[in-house]
């Protein structure tokens, strides 16, 4: 048997175990790093994919939005917001309530 063929094979073999390792490793570094956040604050601006909020410590965050969700909030308002943020990612939202209190 022609060796080359075999050593052929033995490389190709080799890099697709390790570029199916660096998928795998690639998706867990991707989502190890989620936190998930609950605060009231007050939406500054809104727009169609995300909303700007101010939260009571004065500090601001850009939060992307599900499509037709923006149409329910207002601006200058307080809300009870909870988003997540995942490591390379902007916070997404998860839920939003107006703040009854």
């Amino acid at each position: 048997m022609n060796t080359l063929a075999v050593k052929g094979n033995r490389w190709r073999k080799r890099l697709l175990v390790f570029i199916f390792a660096l998928m795998i490793f690639s998706f867990f570094a991707w989502y190890s790093r989620t936190t998930h956040t609950g605060e009231v604050a007050t939406v500054v601006k809104v727009n169609e994919r995300n909303i700007e909020i101010r939260n009571l410590e004065g500090r601001s965050t850009v939060i992307s939005l599900p499509k037709g969700v923006s149409k329910l909030i207002n601006e200058n308002e307080e809300y009870f917001i909870q988003y997540e943020k995942r490591r390379w990612g902007q916070p997404s939202l998860i839920s939003i309530e107006p703040n009854p209190g």
